[in-house]
This record gives C-alpha cells, structure tokens and sequence, in this order.
C-alpha cells in the first residue's frame, strides 16, 4: 500500500503586470498490489492506484487528512487503473516448456470534471507460449548406446 499527499501553492507576477496569478494544487495518489505465489506453478498479481484532485473540492493538505480521517475522502478521482495477471507454468514434460497466462487492464479517466466528460478502457490479452526443447524429445525416442574405449 502506498500514499502521497502533495500540496503547491504557485504565486507568480509578471514584471509588467500588477496583477497576481495564483496557482493551488491539492493532489493525493494511493495504489494497493497484491501478489500471490498459490503454487510452484500458479501466481496471481493485482494492482489498483488511484490518483486524486482534492482541490476541486476546495481542499488543502489539512483538510484532505481530516475528510480521509472523518468520511475516507480523498478528493475526486481524475485516474483509477487497475491491473490483474494469472500465470500458470505446468510441467507436463521435460521437453516441453508451457506458459499460460491471462491479464487484463483497466483505465478510467475524468478528463474534465466541469462537463463531467469521462473515458474508460478495458485491454484483455490471453496468452498460450509453448517451447519445446529438441534434444530432451529425441532422447525420449532414442538412447544411444555407451561407446568403450580401447
């Protein structure tokens, strides 16, 4: 598990302007993962991060930590991915070398939070590797016989 709290406060005049722009950035990122080795064979792997906008909700750092503490809020998701993987490696044979694996990714964008306008994508890949090792197979059909020297 991991979090992070940043919080910018950017004031900056030009030399010819009388006016101040100021510039507040009140963000807060968390992301979990889990891995899991169940046997020699067979693992799994899940992520998930969240990146957050807490000043769209008029927050700075102190009141960031008091709305996690008082109602586990962190402000409004702009970016949720998320990630998982199976992987199997079985051993049927010695000169057969197998993968089999599964993933898949997921995306989710607040893009403006004015319009409300969102984008969110899935990717799923299934994967099947197989290798075969030649000398290990012809050995399965073929011994040769001890040779003896003289």
């Amino acid at each position: 598990m991991n979090f992070t709290l940043n919080d910018n406060e950017d004031v900056s005049r030009n030399r010819l302007e009388v006016t101040r722009t100021r510039r507040v950035q009140t963000n807060t990122s968390r992301s979990f993962s889990l891995g899991y080795k169940m046997f020699e064979s067979l693992q799994f792997q899940f992520n998930r991060s969240y990146q957050s906008d807490a000043y769209l909700k008029g927050y700075r750092a102190d009141d960031v930590l008091r709305a996690i503490w008082s109602r586990f809020d962190f402000g409004v998701d702009r970016t949720v991915t998320q990630q998982s993987n199976v992987d199997y490696h079985p051993r049927f044979f010695r000169w057969l070398n197998s993968t089999f694996r599964y993933s898949s990714n997921f995306t989710y964008n607040l893009v403006n939070p004015k319009t409300n306008d969102r984008t969110a994508r899935l990717n799923v890949t299934k994967q099947i590797n197989l290798s075969v090792n030649p000398t290990e197979l012809a050995l399965k059909f073929y011994k040769p016989k001890a040779t003896t020297q003289r």
